[in-house]
């Protein structure tokens, strides 16, 4: 039956934030009603969503958040209570001591980052001024938790609804920014990072990057087999995101023509899915994005419906504007580059609502929470060590029964110095996350 929900009046906020709880977390089905008779007269499982209580029954507290309309200026007070950091506070007035379905818009809608100043040098939004970073629960999926508190209060007053018990799923993601470090680059790219290295005096370096080239070296990026071993072992289907864009300053991979890349794209994509990885310069030419689509499907001859930008480049609501309107269907952007956890506080896929157009969109959204390059470069965890760091976050995704999306590069799993003893932190994340 039905989880019938009363409130004064509906909107496009509302039925997103009730269909994000009990459709996309919890798996119930729910209507919203504002007929008071048609309330008092069901005999299911319902509750109250307002300012004050219509009767004895349940009663959820409602904020304004969800009946306001366009981007306000937001002060909230963050609160702990039973050990778990609550949004919109109502002082104990109704079921809970906050709002749960305001609090999951709040954070899921990533209402904080339209609009707002702060920005790195690739105006990504800056993960320091996020509310959850500076309240110090980033790497906990406090919107299942709410869903959980919810669902709790509701089998206290109704024993007999049936929950579905929640399947946690794994989805490791690869993402190929560069296919290999010094193989198939083409006679000036080589010729340049020699003299690179010639002129740091590494010429250690000069003689390994011709033994590459020459073919009697293996390329510190290749990878691939190991990949493949992995996955296959473990029975795993993992994504890969390619990067097919023009070379630029922060585009390196091989072109598009190279026949070595496009081999290699043809041997990936007959194993596993192909995503696009748009380009970095694609956020300054958004034609640039079907063009790349287009590229990438002729080589896979698969449907590519599904990116991660590169970089991470992600600037609300353009960004996903841009991609809902070249044919992506899902996207995999949502994570931090500078420090694992839950960008938007939850650990399972969500559909993108537009806050400037006011509507739940057909974008879903797979928020990843664990990066080699975050881990390495910025969080600088040592590689014996990214196993106790990342252990936490996987647990708190098996307890909610949620999806864990990870992504690591080819060069990770490869052989360069830089990647020096992280040989084998892919698989053990992997045996880590796998389901029991």
């Amino acid at each position: 039956m039905e989880i019938l929900i009363f409130v004064t009046e509906t909107n496009s906020r509302l039925s997103y934030s009730f269909h994000l709880i009990f459709s996309q977390i919890l798996k119930v089905p729910h209507q919203i009603t504002t007929d008071k008779e048609y309330y008092f007269s069901y005999k299911g499982p319902k509750f109250v969503y307002k300012k004050n209580p219509l009767d004895k029954g349940l009663f959820f507290y409602s904020a304004d958040l969800l009946f306001e309309k366009g981007i306000k200026n937001q002060h909230i007070k963050v609160q702990n209570w039973n050990n778990l950091r609550i949004l919109f506070v109502n002082e104990n007035y109704g079921a809970l001591p906050f709002d749960p379905f305001a609090a999951s818009f709040y954070l899921v809608s990533r209402y904080e980052e339209y609009d707002s100043p702060w920005h790195d040098a690739h105006q990504r939004f800056e993960h320091n001024r996020s509310i959850a970073k500076r309240n110090h629960f980033l790497q906990i999926p406090v919107v299942n938790h709410y869903a959980e508190l919810v669902k709790k209060k509701l089998l206290e007053h109704f024993p007999n609804i049936f929950f579905p018990e929640l399947k946690y799923s794994f989805l490791p993601t690869i993402d190929i920014d560069n296919a290999y470090a010094y193989k198939h680059k083409g006679c000036s790219r080589m010729l340049y990072s020699i003299l690179n290295s010639a002129f740091k005096l590494k010429f250690e370096d000069i003689e390994r990057k011709i033994k590459i080239c020459f073919g009697t070296e293996p390329d510190p990026y290749d990878s691939y087999d190991k990949q493949f071993e992995i996955h296959k072992k473990h029975g795993l289907n993992p994504l890969y995101f390619i990067l097919i864009g023009d070379l630029g300053k922060f585009d390196r991979n091989l072109n598009h023509n190279n026949p070595h890349f496009i081999d290699l794209i043809k041997k990936i994509a007959y194993r596993y899915r192909v995503g696009l990885h748009p380009s970095y310069e694609s956020n300054n030419n958004t034609k640039l994005i079907i063009k790349e689509k287009e590229r990438l499907e002729k080589i896979t001859k698969q449907h590519i419906d599904f990116s991660r930008q590169h970089f991470l480049k992600l600037k609300l609501p353009e960004t996903y504007h841009n991609l809902i309107a070249n044919g992506i269907k899902e996207d995999f952007s949502m994570g931090y580059s500078k420090e694992n956890g839950f960008r938007a506080s939850i650990c399972c896929p969500f559909y993108f609502y537009d806050l400037k157009n006011e509507q739940m969109t057909d974008l879903l959204v797979h928020p990843f929470c664990i990066m080699d390059s975050t881990m390495k470069y910025y969080m600088k965890i040592r590689s014996k060590d990214v196993i106790y760091s990342v252990k936490p976050l996987i647990k708190q995704v098996k307890n909610m029964g949620g999806e864990l999306v990870t992504v690591f590069h080819n060069e990770s799993l490869g052989t360069h110095k830089i990647w020096k003893n992280w040989g084998d932190v892919y698989e053990n994340i992997v045996k880590a996350a796998l389901p029991r």
